[in-house]
């Protein structure tokens, strides 16, 4: 059996979280300048990071990452990430994890006007030559 057909969703959610995490780094460590003029900003909510690009109002550049993975979220974390970004008019996605708990986030968010639309999918293989 191959590396990548023992990994389970927790391990590939986990990976995914640990991406999301350098995303948000990313954002932190740009020079200041850059930030500034970009008006980008992250911003810190129990595990979730916010990171926004007032400048560019898509979705893909203003989303929250990693609700509820590491620590449960809470309906006031959910209520303090919608405020910022309503606060600065912008779209935003809340890509929530398989791991996010509690089961309720989902509710939560919907109840502030967060509503699903699509998934991302997530593809693994082994590091082998590929298959034919």
């Amino acid at each position: 059996m191959t590396a990548a057909a023992t990994l389970t969703t927790q391990d590939i959610a986990l990976r995914r979280s640990q991406l999301d995490e350098a995303f948000v780094e990313m954002y932190s460590n740009l020079p200041p300048d850059v930030r500034q003029e970009l008006r980008m900003q992250t911003v810190r909510v129990g595990s979730a990071g916010a990171c926004m690009v007032g400048s560019v109002p898509i979705v893909l550049f203003n989303r929250v990452v990693n609700l509820g993975v590491g620590m449960p979220g809470t309906p006031e974390q959910v209520d303090e990430l919608v405020a910022l970004y309503r606060a600065e008019g912008l779209p935003f996605m809340v890509q929530l994890s398989p791991i996010a708990a509690p089961d309720s986030l989902p509710t939560w968010l919907e109840a502030r006007g967060v509503v699903r639309k699509d998934s991302w999918a997530i593809f693994t293989r082994d590091l082998g030559p590929p298959r034919k």
